[in-house]
C-alpha cells in the first residue's frame, strides 16, 4: 500500500488517476479518516498531506478464447463552477460564456439568475479558459490550485478572486494583504481588524465557496510552513 504525499496543485481525482484507484475508494479508506476530518473536501488538499492509497483490486472476467474482446474504461470528470458577480457582489444573470477545454469541444451558454458558469472537465485537465464576451474578460482557471483557507496563501487567493487585491500570492502578511482584508471586512460588515482572524476566514470561505466547512484556521497540517511576515512592527500578532 503506497503512501502519497500531496504536492502543490494536486487534488484527489488527479492522484487517483496516477495510481489507477477510484478517488472515492482512497477518500473513504479508514486510514484517511484524520485527513477527511481536517480537510472536509478532497478537492482542496495541503502540500505535504499524507494519503494512504489502497492496492488496486484485480477484476476477473470470463471470455472465450480466440476472440477479440473490448473493455472500456470509464473516467470520472470534475465539475468546475464560477459565479460572476458585479462590484456590489450581486450575481450577473444572462451573460454569455464560452469554456475552452484542451482537446474538447467548447462549452457555450449563459449564466442563470445566480450568475453561475459550470462545466464538466476530464480529471486529468488542470487548466480551463473561460471567456465572457459581454464583459471582454478572459479568465484562466487552474484546477486544484486553491490552497486551504487555513493557509494565508488560501486567504490571499480567495481575496484576489473576490476582487480584493492582497498583492502577490506568497503567504506574506504585508500592507497590501492587510488593506485587502480591511476592504473585505468593510464590505461584509465585519469588525475591521485588518487581520485574517477566525471569523474573517470563515466569511471569506462562505462568500467564495458558498459555505463554511468549519476548518480550523490554525490547522497547518501538511508542509507546516510558517507564513513569512512583512510590514509588522515588533510585538504585533500574526493572524
Amino acid at each position: 500500500m503506497p503512501i502519497h504525499y500531496v504536492a502543490k496543485g494536486e487534488y484527489l481525482s488527479l492522484i487517483a488517476l496516477r495510481y489507477g484507484v477510484p478517488w472515492r475508494k482512497i477518500w473513504d479508506d479508514a486510514r484517511n479518516k484524520d485527513l477527511r476530518d481536517r480537510r472536509k473536501t478532497p478537492n482542496i488538499l495541503n502540500p505535504g498531506d499524507r494519503l494512504f492509497v489502497p492496492e488496486i483490486e484485480l477484476r476477473h472476467e470470463e471470455c472465450q478464447t480466440e476472440q477479440r474482446h473490448v473493455f472500456k474504461q470509464h473516467r470520472s470528470k470534475n465539475k468546475i463552477r464560477l459565479v460572476v458577480r458585479d462590484e456590489w457582489g450581486e450575481p450577473i444573470p444572462g451573460l454569455q460564456y464560452i469554456v475552452h477545454i484542451k482537446d474538447q469541444a467548447s462549452i457555450k451558454g449563459k449564466t442563470e439568475n445566480d450568475g453561475l458558469v459550470q462545466a464538466d472537465v476530464p480529471e486529468h485537465i488542470n487548466k480551463v479558459q473561460v471567456v465572457l464576451p459581454d464583459l471582454g474578460e478572459v479568465l484562466e482557471l487552474k484546477v486544484g490550485a486553491l490552497d486551504p483557507i487555513s493557509h494565508l496563501t488560501g486567504v490571499q487567493q480567495r481575496l484576489t478572486n473576490l476582487g480584493f487585491d492582497p498583492g502577490p500570492i506568497d503567504g506574506v502578511f504585508g500592507p497590501r494583504t492587510r488593506k485587502a482584508l480591511l476592504a473585505f471586512q468593510g464590505w461584509t460588515s465585519l469588525k475591521q481588524t485588518g487581520l485574517a482572524d477566525r471569523e474573517t476566514r470563515k466569511e471569506i470561505e462562505k462568500r467564495y465557496e458558498g459555505l463554511s466547512r468549519g476548518i480550523d484556521p490554525e490547522d497547518s497540517e501538511g508542509e507546516r510552513v510558517q507564513a513569512h511576515v512583512a510590514g509588522l512592527e515588533k510585538g504585533e500578532k500574526v493572524p
